[in-house]
Formats: structure tokens, C-alpha cells, sequence
């Protein structure tokens, strides 16, 4: 981003002070504002004077190296003449570079741009003195603005006309900086990670990086990644002592106020965007960006090592400092949001403690111990008490690691071995304790289970080798393979954790026989240990029909390894109480008179099924699946209806309490290149059901399956043919709402939904899915596109003799959103009537 400069175009003799804005852009009215937030627009599109820059003569000279940048900011590395590195980083951020090609031009990368807002530009000049008086290493920006400097060679024409700060690159040695640690050997969290998993005398000050994060909370920064993140290195015995040097706090002060960033920022949303306000909201959301760090440093420290931490830096960070250290910011800056930041600071570091021991509760649900590729001894010791105490040893039994961790604190204690001749001790009772996982790879020596009072396994060795399903005392062996981001993998990934999350999701759908069917539904998905992609998949939908004023609620749940590799699908569905069945009849001829009104056809129904699926991934593209099935059906009996008239072909037992009990048994094969919008592969389902009714001898079989092929030939890409056939047949004494039905919402467009039932069915949907336009939705890309289809079937009914085939055929628009929403709109002509339905997605 150019900045707007009220100097004129050419040089400004260096040293001068130069007047500019940062982003006049950020400018709103009223509206907007309340759309999209006041944030700290004044901050943006006030004007500054700053000290013009030129790399020539800073420094003692500075000469360009590279550029680079993150996702949201263009820099340029520097040297002096002494070897030591200085960054260059843009004030203005450019925060669509994470948008896809395709949002790039809409008004989400506009909304996005602007949202930049909401960080304050001169923030990080407030941190030197805050993290100096916090104790905590930091790094020294000073403001600048950056003429067209020759002296920047190629790179002058990017960064001419630029605000930036400029300041030293934690790098390599860094021994003359004391904000810096004095360190001879400054190294990236990638580097630390490899010493620290290669040799256990390699170790993390990590009380110091514990403050180090406090401190980050305390000012709202929550975009603590791998990157944000330097590590000062010191001699320490036989190995090396990492110290964290924190940088780049662009997200300091981050206010999203505003009815859109408000709402962004929910748990459900874009968790870790937390809004700097005077409380601690949502923990989880501050930390997420840091997740993959602090698990495995931060395990050692105990709740009440937080507490002191916090304690320190309570005592440490007085209003004094706080209030002086706000004022690093422009004079003319100051007071807009001032001494708001200081209110705010000031409430937080009051509030410090509570932070670190939600934060504690937070770490220690799961809790990763790791060793390195040279010999530990992990011990684990359960104790009367139901806590167990955890501590590992070196090669020379010095303790690395020692904590003792509470069973009603913590659900999982992992233990990574990552090579060498490592030792497991696994000893006293273990009764209600947290579950241990011991991953154990090829290398390790030893596991050694001596625990007693066993009532069910919550001990577990993940190994590669020979071991296999095998108990030793109240250890279940499980093999394992080594290689990394596999459910049966024994590598530790320190970024494979993930927080639970829940989020809303509209339904909407709209047919002639329901009207508008709305709906509103939540989801939540949940993480386990070597569960992909989840361990829990939840989604519940309320939906109402505005026709019938029927509503319905759908649950579903996929629990992964419940038993074994065997996981566990929950079903359920319950339709009332004005739900309306259309019933025509038994038969594949049975007709709609001109003069009969649609209600005479209607029929309430109660329904309610619920049907827990145990299943099996085969392979990639195969599943199986077993488990028991409950139904309730209740028909209301409505006089003066076809459903209370001989020709319905019902009997009294019809219009009872009918509940059945049944077995349920499916199958699925898969080959698609993509769910929502599939181009090529095959689809094959199948599903056989034993219904049983509970109290009565009526029993049946319902067999149902369907296969769908999608081809998109070379030479017309922009045209998928795609086609569905299936059926379903009912073996056994089966009653007129278990038929196999044919109807316009599922496999015969052109009639109503359930036109006509059958003991058995069959039906094949043809389709061409043309793509006319690449559209921009304001919102969001997308593709607008034509189908053709042509639907036919027919049912067979008992002693009916028919050679009928019934059509559907028509036209239809789909609307395809970035990628990730089908909404289609077809319109069905059959024999009775031509019908219009639109709803969420294809119908196969």
C-alpha cells in the first residue's frame, strides 16, 4: 500500500521529519462503522510526522539482502557493515494474500482489506518498555518512513513512499543486544525443535517462555505461530539452553468491535481474532495460533508455577509502567485510544491470574511428555489418590521432566519416546486414573506394567515392531507404523491437537408439497488421539415447514474407534406433530383427480427412528456397517380423507402405535474426486434393513441400493454427465408407509414428493450439468450453471399388473459457491403436473 505523503513527490533531505498518513482508505461513515467497526480508524487516517529514512546513512549504512514477508506483510532484510541483520516491515498489511485466487475480487477480500483497521499501527512502539519492565525478551521497532531511496537498489520502487518500522533481525549472534538475551547464537523454533527432540540436554527455559505467553495475553496478542518466534541459545552442561525472543506483534490491541467482526470472531467463527478488551473472553481463542508450542514446552509447570508467574508479573507491570509505556505512541496518536489501553491493560494484568489458571486447566486436559532420539527412562507412578506422577530420566538418571498430574484435571498423559533405547515403568494402582498413551517406536527398549486393581484398560503403547494386540498386565499393546500424519502412527506431530469447535448452520429447502422448509441446526466436532478427521462428528437441524407447519429434527453423530478400528454412527429422526405423508394409494397407477384437492391425499404421521451403526473403513473408498434399528410410526385416522376410504387398502392396525425393532446392515463404495461437486468416479450404496414389530409377528426385509456415475469428457469439460439407477424391494408383510415409494424430492422429479408406493421400486435420474458463467456473487465466487435431466421409474405393487414407466424430465439452474455450496433449482414436468423445487446441493 502506497502511503498518502503531504510532502511533495520528490526527496526529503534525510533526517527531516515528513508529515504522511498511513491509510486515509480506513476512513468510514456512520454506517460502516457499525457494519464494520469504528476500530482504530482515526489512528489510520490521522496524520503523522515520522523521520525519513535512508539506508545509505542509518545504521552506519545498511545494504538490501532480500525480501521477503509473511501473509499479511512485505519486508526487507538489511545488513550493516558489521554483518548485523535489520527487517524493514510495511505498517500496512495486506491481509487478502490468504484469501484464494478466486475471493481476490470480491467484496470478501474488500471487508477483509479493511479489517486491517483493527489493528492499531503504532502498537508495537508501546511494547519495548512493557516487556523490559516485564522481564521478557523483545525486539526495538522504530517508526520511519521510507522515501524512493536509490541506496535500496531493486527494491526501492516497493517500498518508495512507504511507513514501516525498521529494527534488528534476532539472528545468528546477537550478543551486543541485551533485549535480545546477549545471545551469541540466535536460531528459528524450527531449528530449537530439531536440538530439542535430537539430544535431551538441550532444553527450553520454559518458565521463561511460560511468562513470555502471559505477556502475550496481558496485550492481546494472539497471532503467536512458529514464525512470531526466536530462540536465544546459552551453553548448558552438555548441551544448549533456548531462551524465546518473541517479535512481529502486529495483533497487539486488536479491536474487532462492529455488527461483522463481532460476529467473525465468535467461538464458532474465526476463534483466535480475540478483541482486546478489559477481561480474558475466550482463552482458547487467544492461544490457538501458539497451540503447537505450548503443548510441548509448557507441559512441566504446574498450576501454581502459573500463579507465580502471573504473581510476578502483576508486581512487576505497575500503573506507572503501563501508563508510560502507552506514551511511546505519536503525541498527536496518544490521545484517541490512550487511555483506553492503559484501562484495559490495567484490568488485564489485574485479571492475570485468573488468565494462567484457565490456561493451566486448558494445557492440562491432554498433556504431551517427549523425550528425543537419545535413551530416557519414563516413569510412571499411579498413585493412591487417583493422580499419577510422571517423571523422566537421561542416560545419566538426572530428571528432565517431573510433574505430578491430577486425575480430575487431565484426560490423556501421551509419552513420546522419538528413539532411542528408551525404558517405560508403569507401577502402582491405576484405578480411575487419567488414561496413559505410551508411543513407543522401534527403538525403545522396554515397557514394564506392574499396576494392579485392573477394571479397564485406560493404559496404552502405541509400538512398531513385532508387538501386536497383546496385554501385558493392564497395558493393551497396539502396533503401530512410524510414518507421520497417520491415525497408526507412532511420530510425534506437534501440531496434530486440535480444539474442539461448534458452529451454526442454516438449512433451507423448498418444495410444493411443503412450502418453504427452514431450519437452523448446530454442529460440534471433537479431537482424539490417531482420530481422523475427528474423533466426534455432531450435527442437529430443527427445520419447519411454512405449508403444513410441520417441523422435524434430524441428529446425527460419527464417533471414530469406539471399539477398535469399529466406529459408531448415531442416527435419529423425528418427524411431528402435523407431519403430512401424501398417499395415493398402493400401486403404480394410481391417479390425482382434476377436482380433488391435495389435503384429501394428505396423511398426519408421528415418526421417530433412531438407529446406532457400528462401521468399518475397509479401505479409503469402502465402508461396512452394522447395528440395530428402532422405529415409531403413529398414522392419524382423519375422516373425510382418502386415507379413512376401502380404495387406501389400510386396516386397523395401520393406526396404531406401531413400533418396530430391526437390524440394520450397509455398505458403500466410493471413487468420487469431490463430494459436493463431483466430476468423475462412482458412488455405490447399498443397505439391507430387518424390521421386526415389537409385540406383533409382522416382519419384513427392505433391501435399497443405488450406484451414481459422473463422467466429464476431455473435450467438454465444462460438462458433467451424470446418472443415478436404483430401487428397493420389501421381502415379508409390510405396511403402506414402509413401501418403496418413487416422488419428486428424491429419485422422480416432475410429481410430488412419495407419488406412488410399492412393495418394490426402481428409478434412474440422468443428468448434464453444464457450467455456463464464472460469476461474482459480491459476496463470494462462484460458477452459475444449466441441467438438463430426465428421471423414470415405476413400482410393483401385490396383484397389480402394470407395464408403466413414469417420466420426469425438465430444466434446472445450479449455483455454485467458492467451492463449497451447490444450491439448485430444477423444474420437473410429469404426467400430473409440472413442479418446481429448489434446495441446498444436487439431488445425487
Amino acid at each position: 500500500m502506497i502511503h498518502q505523503s503531504i510532502a511533495q513527490k520528490q526527496q526529503p533531505p534525510k533526517g527531516i521529519l515528513i508529515t504522511t498518513i498511513p491509510n486515509k482508505n480506513y476512513k468510514a461513515g456512520f454506517a460502516k462503522r457499525i457494519l464494520l467497526g469504528t476500530h482504530y480508524r482515526k489512528e489510520w487516517t490521522t496524520p503523522i510526522q515520522v523521520k525519513v529514512f535512508k539506508a545509505d546513512t542509518a545504521y552506519g549504512g545498511l545494504t538490501p539482502i532480500k525480501q521477503g514477508g509473511s501473509r499479511q506483510t512485505t519486508n526487507l532484510h538489511l545488513k550493516d557493515s558489521i554483518g548485523r541483520q535489520y527487517v524493514i516491515r510495511s505498517i500496512n498489511k495486506t491481509p487478502t494474500r490468504v484469501l484464494e485466487d478466486e475471493l481476490q475480487k470480491t467484496v470478501i477480500a474488500k471487508i477483509l482489506q479493511d479489517q486491517a483497521s483493527s489493528e492499531n499501527p503504532y502498537g508495537q512502539l508501546v511494547i519495548p518498555p512493557l516487556a523490559r519492565a516485564a522481564k521478557v525478551f523483545y525486539t526495538n521497532p522504530k517508526l520511519i518512513y521510507i522515501p524512493y531511496d536509490s541506496s535500496l537498489g531493486i527494491y526501492a520502487p516497493t517500498f518508495a513512499n512507504m511507513l514501516a518500522f525498521i529494527e534488528e533481525r534476532p539472528d545468528e549472534d546477537m550478543s551486543h543486544l541485551a533485549s535480545s538475551g546477549n545471545s551469541k547464537n540466535v536460531v528459528s523454533t524450527r531449528k530449537m525443535f530439531e536440538k530439542k527432540f535430537k539430544d535431551n540436554d538441550n532444553i527450553v527455559d520454559y518458565r521463561l517462555f511460560a511468562r513470555t505467553r502471559l505477556f502475550d495475553m496481558l496485550i492481546g496478542d494472539w497471532g503467536r505461530h512458529d514464525d512470531q518466534w526466536r530462540w536465544a541459545t546459552y551453553d548448558y552442561g552438555k548441551g544448549t539452553l533456548f531462551k524465546p525472543i518473541p517479535r512481529d506483534r502486529d495483533h497487539v490491541f486488536y479491536k474487532a468491535d462492529g455488527i461483522i467482526p463481532y460476529i467473525g470472531s465468535r467461538k464458532w467463527a474465526i476463534r483466535n481474532n480475540e478483541n482486546f478488551s478489559y477481561k480474558y473472553k475466550d482463552i482458547v481463542g487467544l492461544n490457538m495460533s501458539a497451540k503447537s508450542l505450548d503443548r510441548p514446552l509448557l507441559a512441566p509447570l504446574t498450576k501454581q508455577d502459573w500463579l507465580d508467574i502471573a504473581d510476578s508479573l502483576k508486581a512487576e507491570l505497575t500503573d506507572q509502567v503501563i501508563e508510560d509505556a502507552v506514551k511511546h505512541m505519536p503525541e498527536n496518536i496518544y490521545p484517541l485510544h490512550g487511555s483506553e489501553i492503559i484501562s484495559k491493560l490495567k484490568s488485564r494484568r489485574d485479571k492475570l491470574g485468573k488468565a494462567a489458571s484457565k490456561y493451566y486447566k486448558l494445557l492440562s486436559k491432554d498433556i504431551d511428555v517427549t523425550g528425543s532420539s537419545k535413551k530416557e527412562t519414563f516413569i510412571v507412578n499411579r498413585l493412591e489418590d487417583h493422580n499419577t506422577e510422571v517423571t523422566v530420566l537421561n542416560s545419566d538418571s538426572d530428571t528432565i521432566f517431573h510433574r505430578l498430574v491430577f486425575g480430575k484435571e487431565t484426560r490423556e498423559i501421551r509419552l513420546y519416546g522419538l528413539g532411542g533405547d528408551d525404558i517405560f515403568n508403569i507401577t502402582g494402582k491405576r484405578r480411575g486414573h487419567s488414561q496413559v498413551r505410551v508411543i513407543k517406536d522401534e527403538q525403545a527398549k522396554e515397557l514394564n506394567d506392574t499396576t494392579n486393581n485392573a477394571s479397564f484398560f485406560n493404559q496404552y503403547a502405541y509400538v512398531s515392531g513385532n508387538l501386536g494386540n497383546q496385554l501385558m498386565n493392564n497395558t493393551k499393546i497396539i502396533f503401530m507404523r512410524s510414518d507421520a500424519r497417520n491415525s497408526d502412527s507412532t511420530s510425534y506431530d506437534r501440531s496434530d491437537y486440535h480444539y474442539n469447535l461448534t458452529t451454526i448452520r442454516p438449512s433451507f429447502q423448498y418444495n410444493v408439497d411443503d412450502g418453504i422448509f427452514l431450519g437452523i441446526g448446530v454442529l460440534r466436532k471433537s479431537f482424539g488421539f490417531r482420530k481422523y478427521p475427528y474423533a466426534s462428528y455432531q450435527s442437529g437441524t430443527i427445520n419447519y415447514s411454512t405449508r403444513t407447519q410441520a417441523f422435524s429434527i434430524n441428529y446425527f453423530g460419527d464417533f471414530k474407534k469406539v471399539a477398535g478400528k469399529w466406529n459408531l454412527m448415531l442416527d435419529a429422526l423425528i418427524f411431528g406433530p402435523k407431519y403430512a405423508l401424501n398417499y395415493f394409494g398402493m400401486g403404480n397407477e394410481t391417479e390425482i383427480p382434476a377436482d380433488t384437492s391435495i389435503d384429501y391425499f394428505r396423511v398426519r404421521a408421528h415418526n421417530f427412528r433412531f438407529s446406532p451403526l457400528f462401521y468399518k473403513n475397509l479401505n479409503t473408498r469402502m465402508i461396512f456397517g452394522i447395528g440395530p434399528q428402532f422405529q415409531y410410526v403413529k398414522i392419524e385416522d382423519t375422516p373425510d380423507r382418502f386415507i379413512s376410504t376401502p380404495e387406501a387398502e389400510t386396516t386397523p392396525s395401520d393406526f396404531d402405535n406401531n413400533n418396530y425393532l430391526g437390524v440394520k446392515l450397509f455398505y458403500q463404495y466410493n471413487t468420487l474426486d469431490n463430494n459436493i461437486f463431483p466430476k468423475k468416479g462412482i458412488r455405490f450404496n447399498t443397505q439391507i434393513t430387518y424390521y421386526k414389530e415389537i409385540s406383533r409377528t409382522q416382519q419384513f426385509v427392505n433391501i435399497a441400493p443405488d450406484i451414481s456415475f459422473f463422467y466429464t469428457p476431455k473435450f467438454m469439460r465444462f460438462t458433467t454427465f451424470a446418472t443415478r439407477i436404483g430401487g428397493g424391494t420389501n421381502i415379508g408383510s409390510f405396511k403402506f408407509f414402509q413401501s418403496n415409494t418413487l416422488g419428486g424430492t428424491t429419485n422422480l422429479r416432475g410429481y410430488r414428493r412419495t407419488r406412488f408406493y410399492g412393495r418394490s421400486s426402481f428409478y434412474q435420474n440422468i443428468e448434464a450439468r453444464i457450467k455456463l458463467a464464472d460469476v461474482n456473487f459480491y459476496l463470494f465466487p462462484g460458477k452459475v450453471g444449466l441441467i438438463v435431466f430426465f428421471d423414470y421409474g415405476r413400482v410393483w405393487a401385490d396383484n397389480e399388473k402394470s407395464r408403466e414407466l413414469h417420466y420426469g424430465y425438465g430444466p434446472g439452474l445450479f449455483l455454485q459457491i467458492h467451492n463449497r455450496l451447490a444450491v439448485t433449482g430444477t423444474y420437473g414436468l410429469g404426467a400430473d403436473k409440472s413442479y418446481f423445487n429448489l434446495q441446498l446441493g444436487f439431488l445425487f
